[in-house]
């Protein structure tokens, strides 16, 4: 048995091993981790802290994926601001011995530190840590929608307004897809363009604009555009692996938004586009109605309407 230093990521994503663990949600790329470096602009340094158990078959028993950042407002544990990632495999006594001593020299428990269990039946090793140390567990919601059903099922769980609104305004709105074979940067950038209208400010560095747009150049992602008398209304960004797709970025046009169902139409399209290449999951986010942010809270129950499916996530933070 050995315990090695997790220099690079590579190996453990280009083989998917740790994709079922994690129910194969497309955030946890090399792609999107390096998105974050750039999306999260407060955070300072950053040290890799990442290991790994092998055993003389040099097969992974025990993966732990984290970063220690040095942040504006104090040290934080976490994947640029995604979970940490951890992977048990036929774990002994012994070797989880080993495993908490690891953690337990790389991790100061009263800093900040994100991590979520995604599979429980009982806490993994981290998560019986965690709660030692007095982390509360919190359990949210995600909403999902499962894409091996019949697209008639599927569409029974929708609202029933929405149902009714997308089959009315489906004929009036074009609806385009872009991926690496037909993006191109003026449609990109219109896209942009419609968000910075939407939200009154620039919300993040040009370059993680730069990094979606080559999400979508090298097949990680597509752009859903919505039109109407050749003029882009709205537009969403979905990122995905072979298995999943996740629901990322999206604007509409500030006035017609209260005319048309944009995003309805957009989520709709993205389920039959992602439905026929075979994926598993659509992943809308997380389901939070008790949130206080009350513009948190009506995104929320909006993409959970379209969900048929709700999958439980400890939350340690």
């Amino acid at each position: 048995m050995k315990v090695v230093n997790l220099l690079t990521l590579t190996e453990l994503f280009n083989n998917n091993l740790l994709q079922k663990s994690l129910e194969y949600n497309p955030l946890f790329s090399l792609e999107n981790i390096e998105y974050q470096k750039y999306y999260r602009t407060d955070i300072i340094s950053s040290e890799n802290i990442s290991f790994a158990i092998k055993n003389q078959d040099l097969k992974f028993l025990y993966v732990f994926v984290a970063f220690r950042h040095t942040t504006k407002s104090g040290l934080e544990f976490s994947n640029y601001g995604l979970p940490i990632i951890t992977l048990e495999n036929e774990i002994s006594p012994s070797t989880k011995k080993i495993i908490t001593t690891e953690i337990i020299n790389r991790i100061d428990f009263s800093s900040n530190i994100l991590y979520s269990q995604f599979n429980f039946e009982i806490l993994d090793i981290f998560s019986e840590l965690l709660f030692v140390q007095y982390k509360r567990p919190i359990l949210q919601f995600e909403s999902k929608v499962n894409l091996l059903l019949d697209y008639n099922i599927i569409r029974q769980s929708f609202r029933k307004s929405y149902k009714s609104l997308i089959s009315k305004f489906s004929k009036q709105i074009d609806l385009r897809i872009y991926n690496s074979r037909n993006i191109n940067i003026d449609v990109y950038n219109e896209f942009k363009k419609l968000h910075l209208n939407e939200a009154g400010r620039m919300t993040r560095s040009e370059k993680t604009w730069e990094l979606h747009f080559d999400m979508i150049k090298d097949s990680y992602a597509i752009l859903i555009c919505a039109e109407f008398e050749d003029k882009l209304i709205g537009a969403a960004l979905f990122i995905h692996s072979r298995f999943s797709a996740y629901y990322g970025v999206s604007a509409s046009d500030l006035i017609l938004k209260k005319t048309f169902p944009i995003t309805h139409l957009i989520i709709d399209k993205a389920i039959h586009y992602y439905k026929d290449l075979g994926l598993l999951k659509l992943i809308l986010g997380r389901y939070e109605p008790d949130s206080s942010d009350e513009k948190l809270k009506g995104i929320s129950s909006f993409k959970s309407a379209f969900s048929n499916e709700k999958s439980v996530i400890i939350n340690f933070q």
